[in-house]
């Protein structure tokens, strides 16, 4: 078979692919064909959103008239999920006393999968930060330590669906907080639609026209608006502290009930281990 090698045309939507005249100089009873291969880029656009069927169809038109068309071939957008979860391993902690952090980060079930992921955790005031570190983190990503002064950062490459990372954040509760002071504390994540650091693909023809990542063109991030890949942890911790009633607590739950009267005459007697947390025994 022999024809022009086919020139494209694009107007909005419509490609056009302009064969010339085809001439079938295969004298056999077997058809010959014609495989047109392109790519196409997802727009990063709000009518792009998990879930969004995109439809293409196409037509073959001799001398102007169209011949036969298509049935619809239709594919489904797919995104990322991710939750961030924060905890605290022991509490209520003390001042001058350490404090632990999880962060834990998931992929949902069958969802695309999240790259460039950043972990950005601005400690408060009340804190000294000591160490971040990856406790659970699938093998086939990893995780980088940023954290620079009083903000414990990270990034991880990559996390399939279904997959979590965990993060332990270490830090101390400065000696001079007062008891009645509560540590807000939020772990902010960022991640991005495609790998590296303008968006790769892996089409089969190896080009790849992709823009600015935030841009139309370009990947999904977390900047902002459409690139709302952007998602956070918030934990509120009390510092411990004694309080001023004793009573029974006949039902072990630790709240004074109106049944549960307080109980007089009562002397109690604190040791504190100081700031540093050693206790010392002097031998008279």
């Amino acid at each position: 078979m022999t024809c022009v090698f086919p020139s494209a045309q694009i107007d909005a939507a419509t490609i056009t692919f302009s064969l010339g005249n085809l001439v079938n100089n295969d004298t056999d009873a077997n058809e010959e064909t014609v495989l047109i291969e392109f790519n196409a880029l997802v727009q990063n656009v709000n009518g792009n959103q998990v879930g969004t069927s995109l439809n293409n169809t196409f037509s073959t038109i001799v001398n102007g008239t169209t011949t036969s068309t298509s049935s619809p071939l239709t594919v489904t957008v797919v995104e990322p999920s991710l939750s961030v979860a924060k905890t605290v391993v022991a509490a209520p902690p003390v001042a001058g006393g350490p404090i632990t952090y999880t962060v834990t980060i998931n992929n949902a079930p069958g969802v695309a999968t999240a790259y460039n992921l950043t972990v950005n955790d601005v400690l408060d005031s009340n804190l000294t930060l000591n160490s971040v570190t990856a406790t659970s983190i699938p093998t086939y990503t990893s995780f980088m330590n940023t954290s620079a002064g009083n903000v414990a950062s990270g990034s991880i490459s990559e996390l399939r669906a279904s997959d979590s990372v965990t993060l332990r954040i270490v830090a101390t509760v400065n000696s001079a907080v007062g008891g009645s002071v509560t540590i807000p504390n939020t772990a902010e994540l960022t991640y991005t639609s495609l790998p590296g650091a303008n968006g790769t693909t892996s089409n089969p023809t190896g080009s790849s026209n992709i823009g600015t990542p935030g841009d139309t063109n370009g990947e999904r991030t977390g900047s902002g608006g459409i690139n709302d890949y952007r998602t956070n942890g918030l934990v509120n911790l009390p510092l411990g502290s004694l309080g001023n009633r004793i009573w029974y607590d006949a039902n072990g739950d630790g709240i004074q009930d109106v049944t549960e009267e307080g109980i007089a005459g009562v002397t109690v007697r604190l040791t504190w281990p100081g700031p540093d947390g050693n206790f010392r025994y002097h031998r008279r």
